[in-house]
């Protein structure tokens, strides 16, 4: 069986039983989380110690993709909540914070907040398809939200547990 259908050649996609355009708001936040995705899954099997946190995050995003490429019609899951308390684990064993990061010396932590970042652009792509489609469930966005800071608190903390610097403004 191959993998290309040709059927997006053209332009248009599959999403689940509704053929759409490939540039618009709801592929556009799909393609954003399935970047997020690839790029977790890259961070996890490079720095193996990451994997334990990563893990349960590409399955929250698993469930969100089959969420939206249901139009809703299937429970995400998500719970920011949750991600609260690993924030807070973390947090509370770090050094207080008062000045911007640049950067991080560690490899792993500096890979984590790439994701940040990646992390808030799917968040403002899935805040425009809120916006336009009405049908995003408001836990999905606090998720995406909460999930950014996850992955700063995961790179701050990563970037400590491993002796790294934080290079600060």
């Amino acid at each position: 069986m191959a993998i290309y259908t040709r059927r997006g050649d053209e332009g248009e996609t599959d999403v689940g039983t509704v053929r759409i355009r490939k540039d618009c708001d709801y592929t556009e936040a799909i393609g954003e989380l399935d970047e997020l995705s690839a790029l977790l899954a890259y961070i996890a099997s490079r720095w193996p110690e990451t994997a334990d946190f990563l893990d349960p995050i590409l399955q929250d995003i698993y469930r969100v993709n089959a969420y939206l490429a249901t139009g809703g019609r299937v429970d995400h899951g998500v719970d920011p909540k949750a991600l609260e308390k690993r924030i807070d684990e973390m947090w509370k064993v770090l050094p207080p914070l008062n000045r911007f990061v640049l950067r991080f010396t560690d490899p792993a932590a500096s890979a984590l907040h790439h994701a940040r970042a990646v992390c808030r652009r799917a968040e403002r792509r899935l805040v425009s398809l809120a916006r336009n489609r009405r049908w995003v469930d408001r836990k999905v966005l606090a998720y995406m939200n909460r999930l950014s800071d996850y992955l700063f608190a995961l790179a701050r903390w990563t970037n400590w547990k491993k002796g790294g610097k934080e290079i600060t403004a």
